[in-house]
């Protein structure tokens, strides 16, 4: 947790960032702005002249954004990209993980036959380094992998694995405008990217061209918006689910007639609620997550309507999640441990044991689930009650999410290195 006083207020920042004001004469300490848990708040904050700059990672990348907050304002100023620590994703050959440097540089782990062994870095033939803060690893396809580029860069690098060797390609998105407020999400072949004009765009890979007529939000003169990350209820999904402003709520298709075009097939306005924008949404279900006095609630919707069906009351604060996995969502609160949910808006288990700290997002080994936690702890969980069936402990920082190859988990850490646990027993 950091602190700064500045003009009269105190900041904090750690899970969340928080502005207050202090009366010293009258022994008060008032809140003024209180953000949402999610993003982890990395350096000491620092003021300069009326403006507080703060550096966080974002919840559920490796990027790093700093931002310049001044005191006297809701939102900052300005916010500047730059990448993050490494991130892993397993490639499609099931043999081979990618791990992406914080500059954006690619560099394939294999397995040699004998166990898993990472590439040196010296072997220029098998390493493929690009400059650029490159993050949010994704599968466009059976052989290619999309990275998102800095919020105003406007490209992304294209990863392809039909060759001997990864080939690594920078690709400019094409009529590209303003800014994009979300991560990208590969999507029917391309990669959609939302804007803070209300323009949600779709391009096509490689060319980077913007074959699709975009999905355009209702906007006032010279306003702008915020849109959460866009997401899938399946590898496979035919349609997407975004959340705009916080309030509104689409589940948007590729619909080819007349021209190819983004539509939305439903949208849902939450009124009464206050909500997060963070989404999860499986085949029949979208949660999201409802602010209460003392506590969070989930909502469970419809997919195809995006009707409400269900609300539940959560122990405390969602400090991670909803994260989708296969076919269960899973998140974790303050005080009640790790929930699992699954279709037709159901609780599937509880756990409230789990007092560890998530971080990136959870992954299937064998019968078991991983996740990791930002202390340096693996766990496994039993998919059937939440139990933890094992943990594995290290004195490394975790910043990303696991990966498992060979019987072996790979798990980013905060140096930019990349630690590898032996599940073989564990499993």
């Amino acid at each position: 947790q950091f602190f700064i006083r500045k003009d009269g207020l105190l900041w904090t920042a750690g899970r969340n960032l928080a502005k207050y004001k202090v009366q010293a004469i009258l022994g008060q300490i008032t809140p003024v702005t209180i953000g949402e848990p999610g993003d982890i708040y990395l350096t000491p904050l620092q003021a300069h002249e009326d403006v507080v700059v703060h550096v966080r990672q974002r919840q559920g990348t490796a990027a790093v954004t700093v931002s310049g907050h001044p005191a006297g304002a809701v939102e900052p100023a300005w916010e500047t990209d730059i990448g993050g620590n490494a991130s892993a994703l397993l490639s499609p050959q099931l043999n081979r993980t990618v791990v992406v440097s914080s500059g954006g540089g690619s560099q394939p782990v294999e397995n040699d036959g004998n166990g898993t062994v990472v590439v040196d870095s010296q072997l220029g033939d098998t390493v493929n380094w690009t400059a650029g803060g490159f993050s949010n690893p994704q599968f466009l396809a059976q052989d290619r992998v999309v990275l998102q580029g800095a919020a105003g860069a406007h490209e992304v690098q294209l990863i392809d694995f039909s060759g001997d060797a990864p080939a690594v390609t920078r690709v400019s998105l094409q009529g590209a405008r303003g800014k994009s407020t979300a991560d990208t999400v590969a999507f029917s072949g391309g990669v959609v990217v939302p804007y803070e004009n209300g323009e949600i765009n779709m391009y096509s890979l490689p060319s980077g061209e913007r074959t699709v007529l975009p999905f355009q939000a209702t906007l006032r003169p010279r306003q702008t918006t915020q849109w959460s990350n866009p997401v899938l209820p399946g590898d496979d999904a035919d349609s997407f689910v975004i959340m705009q402003d916080r309030n509104q709520l689409f589940r948007i298709a590729l619909v080819a007639s007349p021209r190819p075009h983004l539509s939305a097939l439903a949208r849902r306005v939450f009124e009464d609620d206050v909500i997060y924008d963070r989404v999860a949404a499986l085949a029949d279900t979208v949660y999201v997550i409802a602010r209460q006095e003392n506590h969070d609630q989930i909502i469970g919707l419809s997919s195809a309507e995006l009707r409400e069906q269900t609300r539940l009351e959560l122990q405390g604060r969602v400090n991670w999640g909803p994260k989708r996995l296969g076919n269960q969502v899973l998140l974790t609160t303050d005080q009640g441990g790790l929930y699992c949910f699954g279709t037709g808006q159901s609780l599937i288990w509880q756990n409230d044991k789990f007092d560890a700290q998530p971080v990136g997002n959870p992954s299937v080994a064998g019968q078991v689930y991983l996740i990791a936690s930002r202390d340096g702890s693996l766990h496994m969980i039993n998919p059937t009650d939440g139990s933890i069936a094992d943990s594995i402990e290290t004195s490394q920082k975790i910043s990303d999410s696991p990966v498992v190859i060979s019987n072996r988990a790979f798990l980013p850490t905060s140096d930019g290195g990349l630690a590898v646990f032996d599940l073989g027993q564990a499993l």
